[in-house]
């Protein structure tokens, strides 16, 4: 919020007619209250003061004028601030997803009793297997291929890394290895 402040704060500088001198107190922070309602509370006590003939009225009508330059660029800045934290927990969740891949292959070498050798083999075609999805996944959130050709290529994926795994890995150990990772494409 206080990041938000300080832009509206930069806008007043560029716009004409400050929205701290529309509210009728000095600072940046009255933004804030423009912006929660402010606005509907003086216009109902604007109402209330055309009754008695009150000369607030001209300084209560102006709070709502927010010029549509400034309207748009608040816009465009609550717009960003909302895509930074999608893509923020876009990237928790997929950090979340690739730890949890790790540490189940880690158990399943500790339960299965799989070698040194087979389970560093394991880690790299796990790890290889996840940067081509994340690839992918980017390159169809970017639209620069198709859900239907992101699901193809995911399948691809899958089997690629099925033959990678099945040529270090017992059959045993590969048969387990589906259960414990099921195919989705």
């Amino acid at each position: 919020v206080d990041g938000l402040v300080d832009r509206i704060a930069l806008l007043e500088e560029r716009s004409e007619a400050p929205i701290s001198r529309r509210a009728g107190r000095a600072g940046a922070g009255n933004a804030r209250g423009v912006l929660r309602g402010e606005g509907r509370r003086m216009r109902r006590q604007a109402s209330r003061n055309e009754d008695t003939g009150s000369q607030d009225v001209a300084g209560a009508a102006d709070l709502t004028e927010i010029p549509e330059a400034l309207r748009d660029e608040l816009v465009q800045i609550v717009e960003a601030e909302q895509e930074n934290a999608s893509e923020n927990r876009r990237e928790e969740w997929r950090a979340r997803f690739e730890e949890g891949m790790r540490s189940s292959v880690e158990e399943f070498v500790e339960e299965r009793g799989v070698s040194d050798e087979v389970a560093s083999q394991m880690r790299t075609i796990f790890e290889e297997g996840m940067q081509e999805a994340s690839r992918l996944h980017n390159e169809m959130k970017d639209e620069e291929i198709s859900w239907y050709q992101f699901r193809k290529e995911m399948k691809a994926n899958r089997e690629a890394w099925e033959e990678d795994l099945e040529s270090v890995m017992s059959d045993d150990d590969f048969q387990e290895i589906l259960e414990v990772f099921p195919r989705r494409y």
